[in-house]
């Protein structure tokens, strides 16, 4: 059972969160109403997780007593606001939270919160444990030794050595171990070496050595000390920790750390702004709701049904956009042939609508050297199509006689190439290091959900491809699209 700790000055909030929190399994091991209480009872109380509101009527806020509870009991924070600007959040992302609540609250709200900040908790714990297990490796991993003279002289080598280089005794004693291993760069281990001659750091000294055999480079972790740790005796240790397999599983490591970080960083925008914009559009619809009861007039009451339409519209693009950034998450490519030609036309005629009665060229071009086909992920490159069609048409400029999109294709045997070029508003320069950014909008001409962008360049991430953007307010943008042509072999 998990430990839940709350810090919240409003009574019935906290009545509210210990009830909840008590329904879904959760022990509540204490709360308090302000910092200076709530620093004092949490190291005592251990909780596993604690839910901080940050605006307390104290003088420290939740913020604050989140960065001194760092110092002296480090525990996983929940957020609780009632406030939704950026400035709260970016204060609040200082101390690494696990999530946000944002109030009013429901049951649900609750759950999602304490699910998600519960997971991250569960990731970070596995992250430490790899980083555990990988220094160990580290230690245990001893493979070659060799004693040598002061000036690198080989007078004893491991079997494993002789085994590696597939070697004898004439090859290797009495020679200089500078010759004797293929170095990748023999002049960094010479001065380690060297170094040491001179008693500059004859105790111990480590590096990291790459050795090229048979065209292979493998890794060591080089240690050298004085042989009998007397600096008056010339001779050495010099041990070799094969940590090959190590450096490919801490890139590995570093890597997913990153995804990692990119998640959480990505979770904590994701949280809050979706918590907003799927509560929005509900509010507005309850309150047309409540509106039409009292109107007697059909008329109007056409119009709040159409209005309620329009944000019910709105809601169901959102959670469309994250079905779509979630299934490009989960689900692996599906590599088939596709024909271009109809991934453009149908995804005109699916966007169409938005162009009504007004005039919008839509033309392309596809060259496709020796006749070469297209082979990728057919829903992605639709989806791509999609949002960079309807980003055309809802961004075209009125002010232009014949608003227009051109996209010209290019075909090889080892990539396609794509340039949607369009007439439209543009960009202005300032936005354009963000557009791909999720939830990021460079105009409010059209209310999207800020997610379309950062979509697609997920989605090209997913390809393997690149995307790039070139615009100027008031006379277009040009998106170039890279993607790899996966032929069958």
């Amino acid at each position: 059972m998990k430990k839940i700790y709350i810090v919240e000055d409003e009574s019935l909030t906290e009545l509210l969160l210990r009830k909840n929190l008590e329904a879904q399994g959760f022990e509540i091991v204490g709360s308090s109403k302000s910092g200076e209480d709530a620093l004092k009872r949490i190291p005592h109380a251990a909780p596993d997780l604690v839910l901080m509101d940050i605006y307390l009527n104290d003088e420290l806020n939740g913020i604050e007593v989140a960065q001194q509870l760092a110092s002296i009991f480090p525990v996983p924070i929940v957020y609780i606001t009632a406030s939704n600007d950026f400035e709260t959040l970016n204060q609040a992302k200082i101390t690494s939270p696990y999530g946000y609540l944002l109030k009013p609250f429901t049951e649900f709200d609750i759950a999602i919160a304490l699910e998600l900040a519960l997971d991250k908790i569960a990731i970070d714990k596995v992250l430490r444990e790899n980083e555990k297990k990988f220094r160990t490796i580290l230690k245990v991993s001893t493979d070659f030794t060799f004693l040598t003279g002061a000036d690198g002289t080989i007078y004893f080598a491991s079997d494993l050595v002789y085994q590696f280089l597939d070697a004898t005794e004439a090859d290797i004693i009495d020679k200089n171990i500078i010759d004797v291993l293929p170095f990748v760069n023999p002049e960094k281990a010479s001065k380690l070496l060297f170094s040491l001659k001179e008693g500059k750091t004859l105790s111990s000294s480590w590096n990291q050595i790459d050795i090229k055999q048979e065209g292979q480079t493998y890794s060591f972790e080089m240690s050298v000390s004085n042989y009998l740790e007397d600096k008056s005796i010339a001779s050495l240790i010099v041990n070799l920790v094969d940590i090959t397999s190590q450096v490919a599983y801490q890139s590995e490591l570093e890597r997913k750390n990153e995804a990692l970080e990119k998640v959480n960083s990505e979770l904590d925008g994701f949280v809050y702004k979706t918590s907003h914009d799927l509560r929005a559009p509900l509010a507005s619809i309850l309150g047309l709701v409540n509106i039409s009861r009292l109107e007697e007039d059909s008329t109007q009451k056409n119009e709040y049904l159409k209005l309620i339409e329009k944000s019910v519209s709105k809601l169901d693009l959102f959670i469309q956009d994250i079905i779509t950034f979630s299934k490009n998450t989960n689900t692996d490519l599906q590599i088939s042939k596709i024909n271009i030609e109809e991934v453009l036309d149908e995804s005109f005629q699916k966007h169409k609508y938005l162009v009504g009665d007004e005039e919008f060229q839509f033309t392309y071009q596809i060259d496709k050297l020796n006749d070469r086909n297209l082979y990728s992920d057919v829903s992605r490159l639709s989806t791509i199509c999609d949002n960079m069609i309807s980003n055309a048409i809802k961004y075209k400029d009125y002010k232009k006689k014949r608003p227009s999109l051109h996209v010209q294709v290019s075909i090889d045997q080892s990539k396609a190439t794509f340039k949607f070029q369009d007439n439209g508003l543009g960009i202005v320069e300032s936005h354009l290091p963000y557009v791909f950014d999720m939830f990021y909008r460079a105009t409010d001409r059209n209310a999207g959900s800020g997610l379309g962008l950062y979509i697609v360049k997920e989605m090209i991430s997913k390809l393997l491809g690149l995307i790039s953007i070139e615009s100027q307010a008031g006379l277009g943008t040009i998106f170039t699209i890279e993607v790899p042509n996966n032929l069958p072999k």
